[in-house]
């Protein structure tokens, strides 16, 4: 038969190892909360990557269609100008060679003014709207990361 003491020690002791179980469980626990959290971390970061590329290839895609549009209309306009300027010249056929040569020479200067539009302008802006997007990934990459870390 036990003494006293020597319950109270065993009772003690049985204690003690409830306690030790119950702490490691938590631990455990704890440890793949911490695990989850960083698997659905990544996961968010990688959707929002995904995000924003597609937004970023959507963006740039219909940038490019409407350079495109315009593109077109310019060059309708310009090819509806240059027909009712060639109405006309049947009408000048004495003076068609010169007006002709004048005629040529605007086209030109026209499709060079379109050329150098679309060089210092509108690839410039994409590639900087480009960038733009590019850049804020990161900046957005730390606000999620700063929101997670708060939860």
């Amino acid at each position: 038969m036990q003494t006293l003491e020597e319950k109270i020690h065993q009772n003690d002791s049985d204690l003690a190892q409830q306690i030790l179980r119950a702490i490691t469980m938590i631990e455990e626990e704890e440890q793949e909360w911490q695990d989850r959290l960083l698997q659905s971390t990544a996961e968010l970061r990688q959707s929002m990557d995904n995000t924003l590329t597609e937004q970023l290839e959507v963006s740039n895609h219909h940038l490019k269609e409407s350079v495109q549009q315009i593109l077109a209309d310019h060059r309708q306009a310009m090819q509806d100008h240059l027909s009712r300027q060639e109405a006309h010249l049947e009408q000048l056929t004495q003076s068609a060679p010169a007006i002709e040569e004048h005629l040529r020479h605007q086209l030109s200067a026209l499709e060079q003014k379109v050329d150098a539009t679309l060089s210092n302008h509108i690839t410039p802006a994409i590639d900087g709207l480009t960038g733009e997007l590019r850049a804020g990934l990161p900046s957005l990459a730390e606000q999620l990361q700063a929101t997670l870390q708060g939860l």
